[in-house]
């Protein structure tokens, strides 16, 4: 049998792909992490699925809002004995020694993640993790936030995120993974509309996939507003003046902005059709035509999803070198990896000043 941890509905699409073209013939687990907006609604309809034998929602441990010793003490308790943490973290009562999983599917170093993937490690599970977008492709190792107290509890007890070393990583595009020396394997996740009707079904079900209006040529992913740049209004007066350019271009109409599920509305976008929707983007492209569209934002890579999992090249503009972000020049490397395998290279737009935008 397996298990699925999921902290995010990209997580949960890549699980049920996975068993679909791995282990069609398995029951699965799956742990929702109650992290993302209608989680525990989704949860109910993931339970519904006749290949998904149980459903158990997840509060992972927040040790942010507890004092230094208190904190300490609940990571070392956590860390010595993992059934406690697991059976705190469950919402349902659960038996961690009643169940044995063969596979855990996962991906990074959440607290849960970490104490939930020890336990079944020495138990004889194979830890697995899977695409997670860029984090899974980048070439540093996700970052342990840590202290050296935290570290020295880790040798002794062996729990710690350093023991949760997965054998395999399953992702979009195997050829873009910059580390592959963390893992044994490194294998293909196949393209979502590869994937049966029936699962396809399944997918629109558990996440209430409604049709995006497609009367638009242009969608901005909205990053400002989530807080990802410095407080200077100097990048709102940028992103101010590339709004209008566009709509000299396209038209107020045929331009539409897809808000980030945390963005707060803000004035900048009152002349634009905006909207904010918790269906996975990645649904709106398994059911909807895109290759006539523009996708422009400042560094998401939700404007590469089309290539990395469904191979589709529609025209995209990233403006990073225009309204600088912190990080940018990782992101610049690895989006750069991408456009070398577009078929047409010239769809990937980086442009460095307003002029050549």
């Amino acid at each position: 049998m397996i298990a699925g941890i999921c902290w995010t509905p990209f997580q949960i699409i890549n699980i049920i792909n996975y068993r679909a073209q791995y282990a069609s013939d398995e029951k699965i687990d799956i742990y929702v992490c109650l992290e993302f907006y209608e989680a525990e609604s989704i949860a109910i309809e993931l339970s519904k699925l006749d290949y998904v034998r149980k459903v158990y929602t997840v509060k992972d441990p927040d040790y942010r809002n507890t004092n230094y010793l208190k904190k300490k003490i609940n990571i070392l308790v956590s860390m010595i004995n993992p059934v406690y943490a697991i059976k705190e973290s469950v919402c349902e009562k659960i038996i961690p020694s009643k169940i044995k999983y063969d596979y855990i599917l996962s991906t990074g170093y959440l607290n849960f993640n970490i104490y939930f993937n020890n336990y079944y490690k020495r138990r004889g599970s194979k830890i697995i993790f899977l695409d997670d977008g860029v984090a899974s492709y980048l070439e540093k190792k996700t970052l342990f936030v840590y202290s050296q107290v935290y570290h020295f509890f880790e040798r002794i007890t062996g729990n710690g995120a350093e023991n949760v070393m997965p054998e395999k990583l399953f992702v979009y595009k195997p050829d873009l993974v910059a580390n592959k020396n963390r893992y044994r394997e490194i294998l293909p996740l196949q393209s979502l509309e590869l994937l049966p009707y029936n699962i396809k079904n399944d997918l629109n079900n558990v996440f209430k996939y409604t049709e995006l209006n497609l009367n638009y040529s242009l969608l901005i992913f909205d990053q400002l507003s989530v807080g990802n740049l410095n407080n200077s209004n100097e990048p709102y007066k940028i992103q101010n003046r590339i709004l209008e350019m566009f709509a000299l271009e396209f038209g107020e109409e045929d331009i539409i902005i897809k808000l980030h599920p945390r963005a707060r509305q803000t004035s900048i976008y009152d002349k634009f059709s905006a909207f904010k929707s918790n269906i996975p983007w990645e649904l709106f492209l398994l059911n909807q035509e895109i290759d006539d569209k523009i996708f422009v934002s400042i560094t998401s890579t939700a404007c590469l999803t089309p290539k990395l999992i469904f191979d589709k090249e529609p025209i995209v503009i990233f403006l990073y070198n225009l309204i600088p972000t912190e990080g940018y020049e990782i992101i610049d490397k690895y989006i750069r990896k991408v456009k070398e395998i577009y078929r047409d290279p010239d769809k990937v737009l980086i442009p460095k000043t307003l002029e050549e935008l």
